[in-house]
């Protein structure tokens, strides 16, 4: 919650930062604050509220809001490292905050991203946005890329250049065939609420 608090902060200020670049101290910057801060959220997995807030203070008084947050950084994770009892070897889950047998915990982390992504979906399959056949579909199509994409440690140990290239090969495949089925990429991520992290959709658990 920490490190939450600490990314809303950070971004709001960069917003802060750029809009306080047109907005004079003694003029209240005129633009829609709660479109901006669901905007925000949603782009960085934000906070709503605490973005929104942020936002508040910041429109009548950017120069105080600037001048009175301090960044701080972002700590670093520290792995939890595996551990061996009675020769099976077992890897921690941070999302469950759990141990796992090794062989299980790319499995684990991949049902665990497609239970909160159909949560979403029976969302919109029962207000009457979706059918239940297209979100079966989706699901499976899901699985589909999930098991052709890196697991989350994987990904971890790719270059950057080679985790671009994975990434960029699941947006265009799962678009084209989203489009097929009268829909899109970005109204999936809109969906399950997470932004632009296409990596959340192939089973990745990094931010």
């Amino acid at each position: 919650m920490k490190v939450r608090n600490v990314m809303v902060v950070s971004v709001a200020m960069a917003v802060g930062v750029m809009l306080g670049g047109v907005v004079r101290p003694a003029v209240a910057a005129f633009f829609d604050r709660d479109k901006l801060a669901h905007a925000l959220a949603v782009r960085f997995n934000l906070n709503e509220q605490e973005a929104s807030n942020f936002l508040a203070d910041f429109q009548y008084n950017p120069d105080g809001v600037v001048s009175t947050s301090t960044p701080t950084p972002t700590p670093t994770a520290t792995p939890v490292p595996p551990i061996v009892k009675e020769g099976i070897t077992y890897k921690y889950d941070d999302y469950t905050d759990k141990y796992y047998p090794a062989r299980r915990i790319v499995g684990v982390q991949r049902q665990n991203n497609l239970d909160f992504i159909e949560g979403e979906l029976d969302v919109e399959a029962n207000n009457g946005r979706m059918t239940q056949k297209l979100e079966n579909k989706i699901l499976d199509k899901l699985v589909e890329q999930m098991e052709a994409s890196p697991s989350s440690e994987e990904f971890e140990q790719m270059r950057l250049l080679t985790q671009r290239s994975a990434i960029a090969k699941f947006k265009k495949e799962m678009d084209g065939w989203l489009r097929e089925q009268g829909m899109t990429l970005a109204e999936l991520r809109e969906i399950t609420g997470k932004g632009n992290k296409n990596k959340f959709l192939m089973g990745i658990y990094l931010e």
